[in-house]
């Protein structure tokens, strides 16, 4: 048939290599697992922890405590509990050793409204001496042409009594009592509101009687 031309033999050989490389290539990837060249397999994402736990988890407040050092601090006319005389307390408080005062949260107030009212009650002396400041010997009352309205003495369910109490110099302690503007003079049942009018508070400490406020009571 002739000799052939010289490109044709090139173009043989390039065929015949091409196959070669296509077979080394295909062992070689065989061989390496499927995976491709110069890729690294991803790494396990490491696990912080639950980024919402913090969050979610409420703090809890710390309680609140009353202050014990503040004597004035306001507390209910007919206190739970009884009372414990303090170590050192001293002797007891005379009448004229302690001055007590009335005062309200307002001295001018609509009828059926409720309204706070308060005793102070103060060691005057240059003595600690101590004082049963118990419910029963304190009372708040309303009166009008001398004659109670409204106590807190009466339809009470409170029985707390002997709460002594050592009194520092020029020391007060504050009491209250909130009334609801209902009076119990004729008893605790069927009780109205005061009528409209002016009415004296006063604050009593077993024999010591305050000085009236004026309250205003308005339809």
């Amino acid at each position: 048939m002739g000799q052939l031309p010289p490109s044709v033999y090139w173009r043989r050989r390039a065929v015949v290599a091409a196959a070669v490389l296509a077979v080394v290539l295909f062992i070689a990837f065989s061989c390496s697992g499927g995976e491709e060249p110069g890729k690294k397999p991803a790494a396990n994402p490491t696990t912080t922890g639950d980024p919402t736990t913090a969050s979610t988890t409420p703090s809890v407040p710390a309680p609140i405590t009353p202050n014990a050092s503040d004597p004035t601090s306001g507390l209910p006319i007919n206190p739970g509990g009884g009372g414990v005389t303090g170590a050192g307390a001293g002797e007891t408080c005379t009448d004229a050793e302690l001055s007590v005062t009335a005062a309200a949260e307002n001295t001018t107030v609509r009828q059926g409204v409720p309204v706070t009212f308060y005793i102070r009650i103060k060691n005057v002396s240059t003595r600690q001496c101590s004082r049963d400041l118990s419910a029963q010997a304190q009372e708040l009352y309303l009166e009008q042409n001398q004659a109670k309205q409204w106590s807190s003495d009466l339809c009470s369910s409170s029985t707390s009594s002997g709460d002594v109490r050592p009194m520092q110099p020029n020391i007060e302690h504050q009491f209250n009592q909130v009334w609801n503007g209902q009076g119990n003079a004729q008893g605790c049942t069927n009780r109205q509101f005061l009528k409209a009018g002016s009415y004296q508070l006063r604050a009593r400490l077993g024999n010591i009687v305050s000085d009236p406020v004026t309250v205003t009571v308005n339809a």
